[in-house]
């Protein structure tokens, strides 16, 4: 390749994919923990099929499937972003786009909780937090993955 990596790369996606959303999943948990009511994306996920008719044990294989879907999307749209549009592999970047992409998050599980009618235990802007929080940790976790593999072959 010409390029010090390009979007057909599959190590920095795949270990982006798979270290991003594991590390959001292990920051689910600890916002679950500390208010004391589960707010678990692959759980939320689960309740969707549930409610369309999918129930145990395909339903949450599909909720683990979709979880670590989106976190591919995500990744490969961020690759687009750094590739295409030439977004900087920097903090700063990392930061915005984490803040922006977690602000759609929110935008998103409100819809998902509407449309599904999914139950949660807490009024939803107790979930505010993790909701921004997961966006900008899988952002600043992608960056760092990327650049440090540019880095590496450049």
């Amino acid at each position: 390749m010409n390029t010090p990596y390009a979007i057909m790369d599959i190590v920095p996606l795949s270990v982006a994919t798979l270290l991003g959303t594991t590390m959001i999943t292990f920051t689910s948990l600890g916002f679950s923990s500390l208010r004391r009511s589960p707010f678990l994306e692959y759980e939320m996920m689960n309740n969707i099929f549930s409610n369309l008719g999918i129930g145990w044990p395909l339903g949450i294989i599909l909720a683990w499937i979709s979880h670590y879907f989106v976190g591919l999307l995500m990744v490969l749209f961020l690759a687009m972003l750094h590739l295409c549009q030439h977004v900087p592999l920097q903090l700063s970047a990392a930061v915005f786009i984490g803040i922006v992409l977690g602000i759609l998050n929110i935008l998103v599980w409100k819809c998902l909780m509407v449309i599904f009618q999914l139950k949660v235990k807490l009024p939803f802007y107790y979930y505010l937090p993790q909701f921004l929080v997961n966006p900008l940790l899988f952002t600043l976790i992608t960056f760092f993955i990327f650049r440090t593999y540019a880095l590496h072959y450049s």
